[in-house]
């Protein structure tokens, strides 16, 4: 199975290439915005350098705040596959992606970048976005989405600041759940007894 990832990676399918020009053109004929960004996603899906062209380059055209964020998921999500297959790391779409979320300030559309950066596995990010985690804690999307890249990136550094601050959140449950996952993505074993004592407290 792994042989097959990794040649399926390298050499495409040729029946793919068909499926994935068909959504190069959805994405970029048609009026469903919704469905041009499941045309990407799709593409993400695929993957393989070919695809991984297109989107950058469909990356490179996109507006900020809307078609960004959905092709910087796609784009970590081929990036994944590739990491799954044979270890390789996208240092270029993850460095790509880190720039371009660095200069997003408090809008979602950063989120979605940390989670391609996440898929990714680009751990050269994982200070910055700790960073960007303290800073933006005040805003729930954010903070609950870089807690989810950390955990991505097992970023076993910042369990201790996941911890403390799910604790912190017993009412805003965005932002708890997602740092519970985060823990649980970095392997941290006091997830489990620690939101077991928040029940336990909780009058709710």
């Amino acid at each position: 199975m792994t042989n097959r990832k990794i040649e399926y990676w390298v050499v495409p399918p040729e029946a793919d290439a068909e499926f994935a020009a068909q959504l190069v053109n959805g994405y970029k004929k048609c009026s469903d915005q919704l469905t041009r960004f499941f045309c990407v996603l799709s593409l993400g899906r695929i993957g393989g350098p070919a695809n991984r062209s297109a989107m950058l380059t469909l990356y490179a055209d996109a507006n900020k705040s809307i078609e960004r964020p959905w092709l910087a998921i796609a784009l970590g999500v081929a990036a994944r596959q590739r990491l799954l297959a044979d270890g390789v790391v996208d240092a270029e779409v993850g460095g790509m992606l880190l720039r371009d979320m660095e200069a997003i300030d408090r809008d979602q559309a950063a989120a979605a970048h940390a989670l391609g950066i996440g898929l990714c596995g680009y751990r050269d990010a994982a200070r910055p976005l700790a960073d960007l985690m303290r800073t933006h804690e005040g805003f729930d999307t954010l903070a609950g989405y870089f807690a989810v890249a950390l955990g991505m990136l097992h970023y076993a550094e910042v369990a201790d600041e996941l911890v403390d601050l799910m604790q912190r959140a017993k009412r805003r449950p965005f932002v708890l759940q997602q740092c519970a996952v985060g823990l649980g993505l970095i392997g941290d074993t006091r997830t489990v007894p620690t939101l077991l004592q928040m029940l336990d407290e909780s009058d709710s």
